[in-house]
């Protein structure tokens, strides 16, 4: 089930209300499309305004992997209202777009340094081709 888009943009940050999830979910994948890295804010993350605000960072900033992570493991950020007894997995999409998979794999680790509680895993693929995953990263 998709519990949330975000109007094409690699990257968001919910409002207050979002994203809608089931209680009973056992699982939450916050899905983050890896081509906003480095990219500004505002032309690729979705209300880049409540990013900026929670990375108190101005709307131009370029996304660095410390601030990917944080917006991917913040309770203010992607998954946010994820049930407390769900698994959150992080899938680094776009994979497949990268000339270096070096990027999503150090971002998988800054992830995981970070040591959210529900957060064992992080998938890196590419939901738009086969396989739509093709590494997993469990450890820093």
């Amino acid at each position: 089930m998709e519990s949330d888009g975000a109007s094409l943009k690699p990257m968001k940050v919910p409002n207050a209300t979002e994203p809608v999830t089931p209680e009973n979910a056992a699982v939450v994948v916050a899905v983050m499309g890896l081509d906003a890295l480095g990219q500004p804010l505002e032309t690729h993350v979705f209300r880049y305004q409540l990013a900026a605000v929670l990375l108190g960072v101005t709307p131009e900033t370029p996304l660095p992997l410390e601030m990917a992570a944080l917006m991917l493991t913040h309770p203010s950020g992607v998954a946010q209202y994820s049930p407390p007894a769900a698994r959150i997995i992080p899938f680094l999409n776009k994979a497949d777009r990268l000339p270096d998979p070096a990027p999503a794999r150090a971002l998988a680790r800054r992830i995981l340094s970070r040591r959210h509680p529900q957060i064992a895993r992080v998938l890196i693929g590419q939901v738009q081709a086969a396989p739509p995953v093709i590494e997993v990263v469990t450890d820093v």
